[in-house]
């Protein structure tokens, strides 16, 4: 799903693609670190309930796979198949 970036400007923004290049750039990567950097690329704000929604149905797709670190951190990485 694109919507238009709130700059009034022709770019459109995909939530999925942006996770996707960030996660591919960066993994293992934490849902606050995706944010931040969102938020950082696009100048975007976005709800971070919105952004685990999105990486819940990336992980239920196969697309992502989450993982539980020994530090109980939770990180992404894409999934491997």
């Amino acid at each position: 799903m694109a919507t238009k970036a709130p700059n009034n400007s022709n770019k459109l923004f995909s939530l999925n693609w942006s996770i996707l290049n960030i996660v591919r750039n960066m993994y293992p990567i934490s849902a606050e670190e995706i944010l931040l950097e969102i938020e950082e690329d696009e100048d975007r704000q976005l709800a971070k309930v919105d952004l685990i929604e999105r990486l819940g149905r990336m992980c239920e797709h196969h697309i992502l796979t989450k993982v539980t670190l020994p530090n109980d951190e939770v990180v992404y990485m894409m999934d491997r198949k």
